[in-house]
Protein backbone atom coordinates (compact mmCIF):
# COMPACT_ATOMS: atom_id res chain seq x y z
CA UNK A 1 0.00 0.00 0.00
CA UNK A 2 1.58 3.02 -1.19
CA UNK A 3 1.54 5.37 1.65
CA UNK A 4 4.21 3.06 3.99
CA UNK A 5 6.79 4.67 1.55
CA UNK A 6 6.80 8.11 3.57
CA UNK A 7 6.78 6.28 6.89
CA UNK A 8 9.55 4.50 9.29
CA UNK A 9 10.49 1.04 8.76
CA UNK A 10 12.35 0.26 11.58
CA UNK A 11 9.64 -1.45 12.98
CA UNK A 12 11.47 -4.46 13.03
CA UNK A 13 14.08 -2.97 14.86
CA UNK A 14 12.29 -2.04 17.47
CA UNK A 15 11.14 -5.53 18.01
CA UNK A 16 14.42 -7.28 18.31
CA UNK A 17 16.28 -4.54 20.31
CA UNK A 18 13.37 -5.16 22.74
CA UNK A 19 14.00 -9.04 23.41
CA UNK A 20 17.10 -8.57 23.30
CA UNK A 21 17.03 -5.95 26.25
CA UNK A 22 14.94 -8.69 27.84
CA UNK A 23 17.57 -11.54 27.53
CA UNK A 24 20.14 -8.95 28.34
CA UNK A 25 18.00 -8.17 31.59
CA UNK A 26 17.28 -11.63 33.07
CA UNK A 27 20.95 -12.71 32.12
CA UNK A 28 22.11 -10.03 34.25
CA UNK A 29 19.49 -10.01 37.30
CA UNK A 30 20.28 -13.89 37.25
CA UNK A 31 23.86 -13.76 37.22
CA UNK A 32 24.29 -11.43 40.50
CA UNK A 33 21.14 -11.73 42.13
CA UNK A 34 19.11 -14.69 41.53
CA UNK A 35 19.42 -18.44 42.49
CA UNK A 36 16.20 -20.00 40.88
CA UNK A 37 15.29 -21.65 37.98
CA UNK A 38 16.57 -20.36 34.61
CA UNK A 39 14.48 -17.99 32.93
CA UNK A 40 16.56 -18.47 29.87
CA UNK A 41 15.31 -20.59 26.97
CA UNK A 42 16.91 -23.44 25.56
CA UNK A 43 20.40 -23.10 23.35
CA UNK A 44 18.02 -24.08 20.28
CA UNK A 45 16.44 -21.10 20.74
CA UNK A 46 18.78 -18.52 20.99
CA UNK A 47 19.95 -20.45 17.41
CA UNK A 48 16.90 -19.77 16.50
CA UNK A 49 17.10 -16.36 17.45
CA UNK A 50 20.44 -15.78 15.94
CA UNK A 51 19.31 -17.05 12.51
CA UNK A 52 16.76 -15.02 12.18
CA UNK A 53 18.74 -11.89 12.81
CA UNK A 54 21.12 -13.24 10.06
CA UNK A 55 18.29 -13.55 7.73
CA UNK A 56 16.94 -9.80 9.13
CA UNK A 57 20.29 -8.33 7.84
CA UNK A 58 19.52 -8.81 4.19
CA UNK A 59 16.19 -6.86 4.94
CA UNK A 60 18.09 -4.33 6.91
CA UNK A 61 20.52 -4.07 3.62
CA UNK A 62 17.59 -3.34 1.61
CA UNK A 63 15.91 -1.00 4.12
CA UNK A 64 18.88 1.54 3.88
CA UNK A 65 20.27 0.57 0.05
CA UNK A 66 16.62 0.80 -0.99
CA UNK A 67 18.25 -1.04 -4.38
CA UNK A 68 19.45 -4.84 -3.69
CA UNK A 69 18.55 -6.71 -6.70
CA UNK A 70 16.04 -9.46 -5.92
CA UNK A 71 18.04 -12.22 -7.48
CA UNK A 72 20.79 -11.53 -4.97
CA UNK A 73 18.65 -11.17 -2.17
CA UNK A 74 17.23 -14.95 -3.19
CA UNK A 75 20.70 -16.08 -3.70
CA UNK A 76 21.75 -15.00 -0.17
CA UNK A 77 18.51 -16.40 1.76
CA UNK A 78 18.69 -19.78 -0.20
CA UNK A 79 22.76 -19.71 0.90
CA UNK A 80 21.77 -18.72 4.43
CA UNK A 81 19.27 -21.51 4.69
CA UNK A 82 21.14 -23.84 3.12
CA UNK A 83 23.63 -23.76 5.32
CA UNK A 84 22.00 -23.41 8.74
CA UNK A 85 19.97 -26.53 7.99
CA UNK A 86 23.22 -28.09 7.16
CA UNK A 87 24.60 -27.38 10.88
CA UNK A 88 21.58 -27.90 12.54
CA UNK A 89 19.90 -30.42 10.50
CA UNK A 90 17.87 -31.23 13.85
CA UNK A 91 16.31 -28.07 13.28
CA UNK A 92 14.27 -29.11 10.16
CA UNK A 93 10.96 -31.55 10.04
CA UNK A 94 12.21 -35.18 10.63
CA UNK A 95 9.65 -36.37 8.66
CA UNK A 96 6.42 -35.45 6.58
CA UNK A 97 3.22 -37.33 6.10
CA UNK A 98 2.97 -38.44 2.62
CA UNK A 99 0.65 -41.55 1.70
CA UNK A 100 3.30 -42.63 -0.93
CA UNK A 101 7.15 -42.93 -1.19
CA UNK A 102 7.36 -42.30 2.25
CA UNK A 103 11.27 -43.43 2.69
CA UNK A 104 12.13 -41.23 -0.96
CA UNK A 105 10.43 -38.39 0.61
CA UNK A 106 11.39 -38.23 4.16
CA UNK A 107 15.46 -38.86 2.88
CA UNK A 108 17.88 -36.42 4.52
CA UNK A 109 17.93 -34.51 0.85
CA UNK A 110 14.56 -34.02 0.23
CA UNK A 111 14.06 -32.98 3.49
CA UNK A 112 16.54 -30.14 3.25
CA UNK A 113 15.60 -28.76 0.01
CA UNK A 114 12.20 -28.47 1.23
CA UNK A 115 13.33 -27.33 4.03
CA UNK A 116 15.27 -24.29 2.48
CA UNK A 117 12.25 -23.84 -0.24
CA UNK A 118 10.32 -23.32 2.48
CA UNK A 119 11.58 -20.83 4.84
CA UNK A 120 12.92 -18.99 1.34
CA UNK A 121 9.46 -18.60 0.10
CA UNK A 122 7.76 -17.93 3.45
CA UNK A 123 10.77 -14.58 4.55
CA UNK A 124 9.78 -13.10 1.05
CA UNK A 125 5.56 -14.16 1.32
CA UNK A 126 6.48 -11.71 5.10
CA UNK A 127 7.57 -9.22 3.57
CA UNK A 128 4.98 -9.40 0.80
CA UNK A 129 2.08 -8.74 3.49
CA UNK A 130 3.51 -6.14 5.54
CA UNK A 131 1.84 -3.67 4.03
CA UNK A 132 -1.29 -3.67 5.56
CA UNK A 133 -1.20 -1.90 9.28
CA UNK A 134 -0.62 -4.56 11.93
CA UNK A 135 -0.86 -7.39 9.16
CA UNK A 136 2.01 -9.52 9.30
CA UNK A 137 2.59 -8.94 13.12
CA UNK A 138 -0.51 -10.44 13.71
CA UNK A 139 -0.27 -13.26 12.07
CA UNK A 140 2.75 -13.95 13.99
CA UNK A 141 0.80 -13.38 17.26
CA UNK A 142 -0.86 -16.34 16.89
CA UNK A 143 2.00 -18.51 16.20
CA UNK A 144 4.01 -16.81 19.29
CA UNK A 145 1.21 -17.54 21.40
CA UNK A 146 1.46 -21.08 20.19
CA UNK A 147 5.13 -21.75 20.74
CA UNK A 148 5.11 -20.04 24.18
CA UNK A 149 1.60 -22.13 25.21
CA UNK A 150 3.55 -25.18 24.05
CA UNK A 151 6.60 -25.28 25.13
CA UNK A 152 7.24 -22.44 28.03
CA UNK A 153 9.76 -20.88 26.42
CA UNK A 154 10.28 -17.10 27.29
CA UNK A 155 11.67 -15.85 24.68
CA UNK A 156 8.08 -16.58 22.74
CA UNK A 157 6.67 -14.41 25.48
CA UNK A 158 8.68 -11.91 24.94
CA UNK A 159 8.50 -12.03 21.15
CA UNK A 160 4.55 -12.20 21.73
CA UNK A 161 4.46 -8.99 23.74
CA UNK A 162 6.55 -6.69 21.73
CA UNK A 163 4.34 -7.34 19.06
CA UNK A 164 1.36 -6.64 20.55
CA UNK A 165 2.77 -3.17 21.43
CA UNK A 166 4.26 -2.87 18.18
CA UNK A 167 0.46 -4.04 16.77
CA UNK A 168 -1.27 -1.15 18.72
CA UNK A 169 1.12 1.47 18.05
CA UNK A 170 1.24 0.55 14.09
CA UNK A 171 -3.06 0.11 13.89
CA UNK A 172 -3.62 3.84 15.57
CA UNK A 173 -1.24 5.62 14.44
CA UNK A 174 0.27 3.96 11.22
CA UNK A 175 3.88 5.31 10.94
CA UNK A 176 6.34 2.20 11.45
CA UNK A 177 6.32 -0.38 9.63
CA UNK A 178 8.26 -4.03 10.40
CA UNK A 179 10.64 -2.75 7.62
CA UNK A 180 12.46 -5.47 5.48
CA UNK A 181 14.53 -6.01 8.26
CA UNK A 182 11.63 -7.32 10.44
CA UNK A 183 10.01 -9.31 8.05
CA UNK A 184 12.88 -11.20 7.53
CA UNK A 185 13.56 -11.58 10.58
CA UNK A 186 10.07 -12.35 12.01
CA UNK A 187 9.41 -14.97 8.87
CA UNK A 188 12.74 -16.92 9.32
CA UNK A 189 12.04 -17.07 12.94
CA UNK A 190 7.88 -17.92 12.33
CA UNK A 191 9.24 -20.46 9.92
CA UNK A 192 12.10 -22.14 11.86
CA UNK A 193 9.59 -22.24 15.18
CA UNK A 194 6.48 -23.97 13.14
CA UNK A 195 9.13 -26.76 11.95
CA UNK A 196 10.08 -27.45 15.58
CA UNK A 197 6.69 -27.46 16.63
CA UNK A 198 5.45 -29.64 13.92
CA UNK A 199 8.55 -31.40 14.60
CA UNK A 200 7.75 -32.16 18.68
CA UNK A 201 4.60 -31.41 19.42
CA UNK A 202 1.21 -33.33 17.99
CA UNK A 203 -0.19 -30.73 15.81
CA UNK A 204 -1.43 -31.37 12.62
CA UNK A 205 0.10 -29.92 9.84
CA UNK A 206 -3.02 -28.68 8.25
CA UNK A 207 -3.19 -26.14 12.03
CA UNK A 208 -0.21 -24.74 11.08
CA UNK A 209 -0.91 -24.57 7.19
CA UNK A 210 -4.31 -22.34 7.92
CA UNK A 211 -2.39 -20.35 10.76
CA UNK A 212 0.40 -19.11 8.18
CA UNK A 213 -2.22 -19.43 5.00
CA UNK A 214 -2.58 -16.22 3.75
CA UNK A 215 1.14 -14.91 2.67
CA UNK A 216 1.84 -18.65 1.92
CA UNK A 217 -1.28 -18.99 -0.45
CA UNK A 218 -1.47 -15.02 -1.70
CA UNK A 219 2.62 -15.69 -2.75
CA UNK A 220 1.41 -18.40 -4.96
CA UNK A 221 -1.30 -16.32 -6.32
CA UNK A 222 0.90 -13.77 -7.29
CA UNK A 223 3.62 -15.82 -8.69
CA UNK A 224 1.23 -17.74 -10.96
CA UNK A 225 -0.44 -14.49 -11.89
CA UNK A 226 2.54 -12.67 -13.11
CA UNK A 227 3.90 -15.50 -15.26
CA UNK A 228 0.36 -15.78 -16.86
CA UNK A 229 1.20 -12.38 -17.84
CA UNK A 230 4.90 -12.80 -18.78
CA UNK A 231 6.26 -11.00 -15.59
CA UNK A 232 9.13 -11.70 -13.20
CA UNK A 233 7.95 -13.53 -9.77
CA UNK A 234 10.13 -11.82 -8.13
CA UNK A 235 8.71 -8.21 -8.99
CA UNK A 236 6.56 -6.00 -6.57
CA UNK A 237 3.61 -4.58 -7.40
CA UNK A 238 -0.15 -3.60 -5.62
CA UNK A 239 -2.19 -6.90 -6.72
CA UNK A 240 -2.59 -8.29 -3.75
CA UNK A 241 -5.41 -8.79 -2.17
CA UNK A 242 -4.59 -6.38 1.40
CA UNK A 243 -4.68 -4.06 -1.64
CA UNK A 244 -7.92 -4.31 -2.91
CA UNK A 245 -9.56 -4.55 0.43
CA UNK A 246 -8.00 -1.40 0.88
CA UNK A 247 -9.03 0.23 -1.82
CA UNK A 248 -12.40 -1.33 -1.23
CA UNK A 249 -12.94 0.01 2.09
CA UNK A 250 -11.36 3.81 1.12
CA UNK A 251 -13.45 3.62 -1.60
CA UNK A 252 -16.61 3.34 0.90
CA UNK A 253 -15.60 6.50 2.52
CA UNK A 254 -12.70 5.30 4.90
CA UNK A 255 -9.71 7.53 5.62
CA UNK A 256 -6.54 6.02 4.22
CA UNK A 257 -5.05 4.97 7.72
CA UNK A 258 -8.19 3.70 8.91
CA UNK A 259 -8.52 1.77 5.76
CA UNK A 260 -4.91 -0.05 6.41
CA UNK A 261 -5.55 -0.82 9.66
CA UNK A 262 -8.94 -2.21 9.04
CA UNK A 263 -7.30 -4.31 6.55
CA UNK A 264 -4.86 -5.59 8.45
CA UNK A 265 -7.36 -6.59 11.03
CA UNK A 266 -9.75 -8.26 8.93
CA UNK A 267 -7.35 -10.21 7.04
CA UNK A 268 -5.22 -11.26 9.99
CA UNK A 269 -8.40 -12.42 12.09
CA UNK A 270 -10.30 -14.62 9.10
CA UNK A 271 -6.75 -16.02 8.06
CA UNK A 272 -4.94 -16.30 11.34
CA UNK A 273 -6.90 -15.14 14.55
CA UNK A 274 -9.37 -17.64 13.93
CA UNK A 275 -7.82 -20.86 14.09
CA UNK A 276 -6.14 -19.86 16.98
CA UNK A 277 -9.39 -18.90 19.16
CA UNK A 278 -10.90 -22.28 17.46
CA UNK A 279 -7.73 -23.72 19.47
CA UNK A 280 -7.94 -21.69 22.37
CA UNK A 281 -12.11 -22.96 23.03
CA UNK A 282 -11.17 -26.33 22.45
CA UNK A 283 -13.60 -26.84 19.37
CA UNK A 284 -10.86 -29.09 16.91
CA UNK A 285 -7.97 -30.21 18.89
CA UNK A 286 -4.70 -29.41 17.70
CA UNK A 287 -3.79 -32.42 16.15
CA UNK A 288 -7.15 -33.09 14.51
CA UNK A 289 -7.68 -33.54 10.82
CA UNK A 290 -10.26 -31.43 10.19
CA UNK A 291 -7.97 -28.25 10.27
CA UNK A 292 -8.03 -29.60 6.23
CA UNK A 293 -11.47 -28.22 5.64
CA UNK A 294 -10.11 -24.91 7.16
CA UNK A 295 -7.55 -24.56 4.94
CA UNK A 296 -9.28 -25.17 1.97
CA UNK A 297 -11.73 -22.36 2.91
CA UNK A 298 -8.68 -20.17 3.15
CA UNK A 299 -6.83 -21.30 0.39
CA UNK A 300 -10.46 -20.68 -2.11
CA UNK A 301 -10.95 -17.38 -0.51
CA UNK A 302 -7.45 -15.84 -1.56
CA UNK A 303 -8.13 -17.62 -5.04
CA UNK A 304 -11.59 -16.53 -5.69
CA UNK A 305 -12.00 -13.83 -3.40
Amino acid sequence: ISIEKSLSRLGGVAIFLSILAYHGGVYFSQKEFFEGPSLLDSSDVSVYLSVSLVFGMIGLAEDIKQGIRPIIRMLMMITIAGIYFLLYPGHMPQTLLFPFFNDFLNSFPLLWLASTVFIVGFINAGNMVDGANGLFALIMLGLFYLAFSLTGEVSYWAIFISLCIFVVFNLTTGKIFLGDFGAYGLSALGAIVAFNLYDNFDISLWFLASLLSYPCTELVRVIVVRLSNRKSPLGSDNQHLHNFVFYFLESKGCAPHLANSLTGILISFYFSITPILLYLIGSVPLNSTLWIYLFFIQVLSVLFG
